[in-house]
């Protein structure tokens, strides 16, 4: 289905979901460089939206990959069913990054393709799964030095997001498609 800015249904059939509306119509007006904005409620990143201290903290590779990507709503203000709150959302959120946790929500993951707002999705779940775990010995957190961290974000961005001729996030859903392929195939029809 396509919905128009104004929430009208343009093409294909079916009710616009007021909420979903709310939150992913602003963000596409309003910052034009995430072709592809996913919202979910999965378990382990919602948990950590959850906490007064929702921040994802430097304690792993995949967590640093992340933290410069990642803005904070730290303000709940009830169920998205007034494209303000998407238009809220879209200026924290900015051209500058990817994903926002929503306090007491859920997160919103974005990128510049569909490829992209799924890997950068997938990783984010791990990093909240693993730090949750982390977080669940009770035992203090191992965050590693700024000065590791900053390391660690140039060796990234040196040769992440490519290898080879593509993205990572391009291989990673090419190989996914390739699973479908081979054991769901009618997901393409």
């Amino acid at each position: 289905m396509e919905v128009g800015w104004d929430g009208s249904v343009l093409e294909g059939e079916g009710e616009v979901e007021q909420s979903a509306y709310c939150i992913h119509a602003p963000i596409h007006r309003l910052v034009r460089v995430h072709a592809c904005v996913l919202h979910t409620h999965m378990p382990y990143a919602s948990a950590l939206s959850r906490l007064e201290e929702q921040e994802i903290k430097p304690i792993g590779q995949t967590e640093i990959g992340l933290m410069d990507k990642i803005a904070y709503d730290n303000t709940y203000t009830g169920p998205a069913l007034d494209p303000a709150e998407g238009e809220r959302l879209a200026g924290i959120l900015g051209p500058d990054r990817k994903i926002l946790f929503m306090a007491n929500h859920g997160v919103a993951v974005c990128g510049e393709s569909v490829a992209e707002a799924y890997d950068l999705l997938y990783y984010l779940e791990r990093a909240a799964q693993v730090h949750l775990y982390a977080m669940w010995t009770g035992r203090k957190l191992r965050e590693v030095t700024p000065e590791v961290v900053t390391h660690t974000q140039q060796q990234y961005e040196a040769v992440w997001p490519k290898y080879g001729n593509k993205s990572t996030w391009d291989h990673h859903f090419d190989a996914l498609k390739r699973l479908l392929d081979r054991k769901e195939p009618d997901y393409a029809d």
